[in-house]
């Protein structure tokens, strides 16, 4: 029981491992696009792994705001990011990546989103009226404009409320998953998913590719199926005879 046990835990430790670390490069992959090269991606995914740890916000959710933002030509900042959490902290059902998607319509003219958050605004020439909470203010409408008039009201009439989330048993259990997703990335970065990558590549490899593999493992098997119905009709004759031997006897 006890072995059944430990070779289930493993089984289970592998998949998770697995798992994770394909979602994880992924991101990774995005992130490097984003950034243009490898050594920024990484210096990124740095900051947002500890904000992942010190708040109830996922690593992915965090990765991909980032990388949409940057896509958007925008400059962000862990500060953005904890700002655009404040918000979503704040408002039932909202998560960051909602509050970034609102972000990123105002930017090109679209409101609605906002709206959802509370947030009304009008264009007025070359510029925009933002109004929340009964108060309006007129920015520049242009992205580094706006993003910032988004992020002082997560920064100002929302402060705290990410962290204060995370102190609660919701929070601490979402912190405590990102913890564990955390870990089984460790585990994959440190050999395992490169591993992996090579046999992968091995068996893509085999005979020129999963075609010519599929028809050498088929053709083993059939020929093996072949020698049991052979000695199966051979028994089928012979059975008989060895019976009435043995009878006799």
């Amino acid at each position: 029981g006890a072995l059944v046990g430990a070779i289930g835990l493993t089984g289970a430790l592998g998949v998770g491992v697995i798992e994770v670390n394909r979602e994880f490069e992924s991101l990774v992959a995005g992130l490097r696009g984003a950034e243009g090269s490898g050594e920024r991606a990484a210096a990124v995914l740095k900051d947002l792994r500890k904000l992942a740890a010190d708040t109830p916000l996922e690593l992915a959710e965090l990765v991909k705001s980032w990388t949409r933002l940057r896509n958007l030509g925008l400059e962000p900042s862990l500060e953005t990011l904890e700002a655009f959490g404040n918000v979503s902290a704040a408002i039932p059902g909202k998560k960051l990546n909602d509050f970034t998607e609102a972000v990123a319509d105002a930017i090109t003219g679209e409101w609605e989103r906002l709206k959802e958050l509370g947030i009304r605004a009008k264009k007025t020439g070359n510029n925009v009226d933002f109004t929340f909470k009964g108060i309006t203010k007129r920015v520049k409408f242009n992205a580094d404009e706006i993003t910032k008039y988004l992020t002082d009201i997560g920064k100002n009439d929302f402060a705290g409320a990410l962290r204060r989330q995370g102190q609660t048993l919701g929070g601490m259990f979402g912190r405590a998953k990102e913890q564990g997703k955390q870990f089984l990335t460790t585990i994959g970065q440190s050999g395992v998913t490169a591993q992996l990558r090579d046999l992968l590549a091995t068996l893509l490899d085999l005979s020129g590719g999963t075609d010519h593999l599929g028809v050498r493992i088929g053709v083993l098997i059939a020929a093996r199926l072949q020698q049991l119905n052979a000695w199966l009709k051979r028994m089928r004759v012979e059975w008989p005879l060895v019976w009435a031997v043995f009878q006799s006897s």
